[in-house]
């Protein structure tokens, strides 16, 4: 689906890549996911499409071709149902390089806190490709927790460690890690692809982004040209945490809350 998403993706289809009957692989497919497959790849179509609104200067056109859409008029009607702003809009206001009004100052609607968090374990997939598409992790994360009957042993939300600056590393080499944490008192043993990490605790900044995970990489710019420098604090040399705190198949894109976790010395 991740590879296909422009192409025609029904049922049917996919049941057959999967070798099971369409009524027992949408069983599953429901079960597991919570949500049909129809619903799965309108949202990572938006998605992308959001991501190459936000992050690439591709014509709108060519934007609705990779998401699968005939025109960009169908195309621009279901992101703005969806996302609540035209795609060129949409464009326009992805782009800003801080959340809040303006590029001076921190406006009082921007809230930073100082925390301190314990060490957390954690299991997941390593990811290496554009920040973007770490949904794919996720995708065989669950999979594989439900496979190795690890899925209990678990605590929600999920989240992302994310190892290298998109400013300075290709896109098809950024590092991630998609994660779940691991129960406190539970013995976690796993198997490839599933992995252990740790969060090393310590005092983090923290800040809630609300809206697409498109804009999340001009929320972690502010953080760290704006916030960062005038913070007194020091970056520590650990990844950022992003923490999905609700659901993103039951809620739109503007209601997505991520709680980011800057690591400081």
């Amino acid at each position: 689906m991740h590879d296909n998403l422009g192409e025609d993706l029904d049922l049917e289809r996919i049941a057959e890549v999967a070798c099971l009957s369409p009524w027992h692989w949408h069983r599953i497919y429901r079960e597991v996911h919570g949500e049909t497959i129809a619903a799965t790849v309108r949202r990572l179509s938006l998605h992308r499409a959001a991501g190459d609104l936000a992050r690439t200067d591709l014509p709108l056109i060519r934007i609705a071709e990779r998401a699968g859409y005939p025109n960009v008029r169908s195309f621009a009607r279901t992101f703005a149902e969806a996302y609540g702003a035209t795609p060129a809009r949409y464009r326009i206001e992805a782009r800003r390089v801080r959340p809040g009004a303006g590029d001076e100052g921190d406006p009082p609607m921007v809230q930073v806190d100082i925390r301190a968090f314990p060490e957390t374990t954690l299991v997941g997939v390593a990811f290496k490709g554009p920040y973007m598409e770490v949904g794919r992790a996720f995708d065989t994360l669950m999979h594989a927790l439900h496979a190795q009957g690890l899925a209990a042993r678990t605590a929600m939300p999920p989240l992302a460690l994310s190892y290298d600056d998109p400013g300075l590393v290709p896109a098809s080499e950024l590092r991630s890690f998609a994660a779940v944490p691991v129960r406190d008192g539970e013995a976690v043993h796993p198997v490839a692809p599933l992995e252990l990490r740790t969060i090393v605790g310590g005092d983090y900044a923290v800040h809630i982004h609300k809206g697409p995970y498109a804009e999340l990489g001009s929320t972690f710019q502010w953080l760290y040209r704006v916030w960062l420098p005038q913070s007194g604090r020091e970056r520590r040399d650990e990844p950022p945490v992003e923490i999905y705190l609700n659901d993103m198949r039951t809620l739109p894109p503007s209601e997505w809350l991520t709680e980011i976790r800057i690591p400081l010395v």
